[in-house]
């Protein structure tokens, strides 16, 4: 089921997207999953200002400071996928221009019959929670 864009009817938002970023993060609470990294899909939408740009990079948010967000937070790792969920939106957050996101993470290799696991959460400046 998925969440309105509440931020896209106020008319005063435009949401970025990233779909599909996969890397490796050591993450989970058994200890077979703490041997190595595990293959982790993550996808993150940002609620910017929707104000005219005039087709300048610096007026509006960088892409690739939201990928770096997640690499850093895949590098950090996590025991709980609630927790690497909060370290990216905690991260991506704090980038200026970004009022709000929804990051949803999965587990891709852990479980049997390609079945991925994972969650998903929405966060705005109001209910950033410390790293």
């Amino acid at each position: 089921m998925e969440t309105p864009d509440y931020f896209l009817f106020s008319e005063h938002y435009r949401k970025i997207f990233i779909k599909n970023y996969v890397g490796h993060s050591v993450i989970g609470v058994y200890p077979h999953e703490r041997i190595a990294s595990q293959k982790v899909r993550v996808h993150l939408e940002a609620w910017v200002k929707d104000e005219p740009t005039n087709d300048e990079l610096a007026k509006t948010v960088d892409y690739d400071k939201l990928l770096e967000a997640i690499s850093q937070a895949l590098k950090e790792g996590a025991y709980l996928q609630e927790k690497l969920a909060e370290n990216i939106a905690n991260k991506s957050l704090m980038i200026s221009g970004v009022h709000a996101v929804r990051v949803k993470t999965e587990k891709m290799e852990i479980q049997p019959h390609g079945v991925s696991v994972g969650v998903e959460i929405f966060r705005t400046h109001d209910t950033v929670k410390s790293i």
